[in-house]
């Protein structure tokens, strides 16, 4: 059985499971979600004090050559050009940029689990679905037991578990509302703000928008087919719900 901090117990009550496995996934999100702004914020530090490097060294250019004022200037501009490379390889290098990626697809892993087990779908759709989940949880949290520091703090009780049964009452608690308030309305927010037109001659500011639709009217047709096409369609969308 993989080891870390989180192990579903073998005995435990199919509620409590996939309960755990839901809380797992929040806490999992919020980390990568923390992750996130971490990045965002030294990079928006070491964009800052690049632009202000170039800007007093610019200062201090046409300070004259000599002044304490042309000095100070370029002393600051040293140090805060200097503090670039610092902050990226400390805080933007690629192990920080792994660890949020990895935390992210490990909330996603696990909340793809959840609903394939609420909805019954395969790998879930047999008599030992309990003893799958429980296994493919324990797998998902050990491959990033080496992030468990990152989950200090993390909440993972801020949603509750999704009481969806099937795949139409997952339609439509879920999916539709995401696709009416979101897909949809980012669509046409993007046709809006790139000028798209549909007109031959502005083809590439509109492959967002048109994915985005694509997106939004496909379950219409995956609803209707076998259930693995189903399960393939609910492990892909959900990857943003």
């Amino acid at each position: 059985m993989p080891t870390g901090r989180w192990v579903l117990g073998e005995t435990r009550a199919r509620v409590a499971d996939v309960a755990e496995v839901w809380r797992e996934h929040r806490r999992w999100s919020n980390t990568a979600n923390r992750l996130k702004r971490s990045i965002e914020f030294w990079r928006g530090a070491a964009l800052g004090l690049a632009i202000l490097g170039a800007v007093l060294a610019t200062v201090a250019s046409q300070s004259g050559q000599g002044t304490s004022w042309a000095r100070w200037t370029s002393g600051l501009a040293a140090v805060a050009l200097a503090l670039v490379p610092v902050i990226r390889g400390a805080k933007l290098g690629r192990s920080a940029v792994e660890a949020w990626t990895r935390a992210r697809s490990a909330s996603e892993a696990l909340k793809s689990a959840a609903y394939l087990y609420c909805t019954r779908a395969p790998p879930y759709a047999g008599e030992d679905r309990d003893l799958e989940l429980r296994r493919g949880a324990n797998a998902i949290v050990a491959d990033v037991g080496d992030l468990e520091g990152h989950t200090l703090g993390a909440p993972d009780s801020d949603k509750p578990v999704p009481t969806v049964t099937d795949v139409t009452s997952y339609v439509v608690s879920r999916v539709q509302p995401q696709i009416d308030t979101y897909y949809r309305v980012r669509a046409a927010q993007l046709q809006s703000d790139s000028g798209c037109s549909g007109a031959p001659s502005t083809p590439w500011p509109c492959w967002r928008p048109a994915a985005l639709t694509a997106l939004a009217t496909t379950y219409t047709v995956a609803m209707g087919r076998p259930v693995t096409t189903q399960r393939m369609w609910l492990d892909s969308v959900d990857f943003r719900l």
